[in-house]
């Protein structure tokens, strides 16, 4: 017993010298932890303000003819273009909430010939 606790003392110490086995084995155990575990167990600490993990992106198909009607009602943002604008529009009306762009969205034309555009949002 006295032999494990002075193992782990001199693991939590990191007395081994460079160069044994002991060291070598200690440095592979860390490089595999950084590969190996996940990246969602340290969450997104490299950004800043106030999203949280909680506020997943979200995406959402949006036809052609929702945009031709909200961009006819005019309500263009100054900041972003009048489709985007539209989008984000129509993306706030359907999920209730205040939304932001993720910063792309997506044409797709459906079997029956449709355009529709997936956009990809978070929620504020």
């Amino acid at each position: 017993m006295r032999n494990f606790l002075i193992g782990i003392k001199n693991v939590l110490l990191w007395s081994y010298d460079r160069g044994s086995w002991q060291y070598d084995l200690l440095c592979l155990l860390i490089v595999a932890a950084v590969f190996l575990i996940p990246g969602r167990y340290f969450g997104d600490r490299d950004r800043g303000g106030s999203e949280s993990l909680v506020n997943t992106r979200i995406e959402m198909s949006i036809s052609e003819d929702d945009v031709a009607g909200e961009m006819k009602k005019g309500a263009a943002s100054a900041h972003i273009n009048p489709l985007e604008s539209a989008l984000l529009s129509i993306v706030e009306d359907r999920c209730q909430c205040s939304a932001r762009l993720i910063g792309h969205y997506e044409t797709s034309h459906e079997a029956d010939g449709r355009l529709t555009y997936k956009v990809w949002y978070r929620k504020r």
